[in-house]
């Protein structure tokens, strides 16, 4: 149902494309979630005037979450097997925000995104990161070639980690300073952050 008008459609994204005052602006904390999905696998995808938003994730505690915090922007959840495929409708109002994403320059970097927040590392951790004899690693959207400016986006905010692309490592001696940076975590996250809490007390 579209949220201006309240009326059913089948296909919700083209009536937004038809009309798109009645299409749901995105709030800053749904920004950083689809930055962080972006960031950690996800794909922008569709017309540049309206696009979409695409993701998968493995937890089930995860997508529920994402369904949630993304309910007025009406993303759909698909279930099939162990994977969950989450995907906004067709959305004119993203189009400010994430319309560079896919760019033919050498290291693309979305408008408007491109300053790091504790919610944007801690979905990017949750859809695509895991911990490793201690060590905390993120891995990259498959569309960027080149994890330079992500690297620097962190080094922004005092962690310097290695580039194994298309991940990046944060040693033992940063990965729990990551996780304070990060806060509570994401719902389905919780083993991975204890692991490395483990291991950061072993080493001290």
């Amino acid at each position: 149902m579209c949220p201006w008008c309240r009326e059913v459609f089948k296909a919700l994204g083209a009536h937004w494309q038809h009309n798109p005052r009645h299409a749901p602006e995105p709030t800053r904390r749904q920004r950083e979630i689809l930055t962080g999905l972006l960031f950690g696998g996800g794909a922008y995808t569709g017309p540049l005037s309206t696009p979409s938003v695409q993701a998968t994730v493995k937890n089930e505690r995860l997508a529920e979450w994402l369904e949630t915090e993304l309910d007025s922007l009406k993303v759909n959840v698909r279930v099939d097997g162990e994977t969950y495929y989450i995907s906004t409708p067709s959305n004119p109002a993203l189009k400010p925000y994430f319309q560079n994403w896919y760019s033919k320059q050498e290291e693309p970097r979305p408008p408007n995104t491109s300053e790091l927040t504790p919610l944007v590392a801690k979905v990017w951790f949750a859809v695509n990161g895991h911990a490793k004899n201690g060590a905390i690693h993120l891995r990259a959207s498959y569309a960027v070639r080149n994890l330079g400016w992500h690297r620097e986006l962190f080094r922004e905010v005092g962690f310097n980690p290695w580039r194994e692309n298309p991940t990046l490592v944060f040693p033992v001696e940063q990965a729990k300073e990551l996780l304070d940076y990060m806060g509570e975590p994401l719902p389905g996250t919780t083993e991975e952050w204890e692991q490395v809490r483990s291991n950061s007390s072993m080493n001290v």
